[in-house]
């Protein structure tokens, strides 16, 4: 069985993630139901990541 994520362990993964990667986060925005507080358990999570610098997606 999968562990459930809290918000914090969520950001704090995607932050490392991107910190590995050398890209600058200017914002982190979490929207949908999760943001809004109607999820479901199974209910995915919806992050929009700002980034301060163009980044190359090749």
């Amino acid at each position: 069985m999968l562990k459930v994520l809290s918000k914090t362990e969520i950001k704090k993964i995607i932050l490392e993630i991107l910190y590995s990667m050398k890209i600058s986060i200017k914002d982190i925005i979490l929207f949908g139901s999760r943001a809004r507080g109607d999820y479901k358990k199974n209910s995915d999570w919806d992050i929009l990541i700002i980034v301060k610098n163009k980044i190359s997606i090749y």
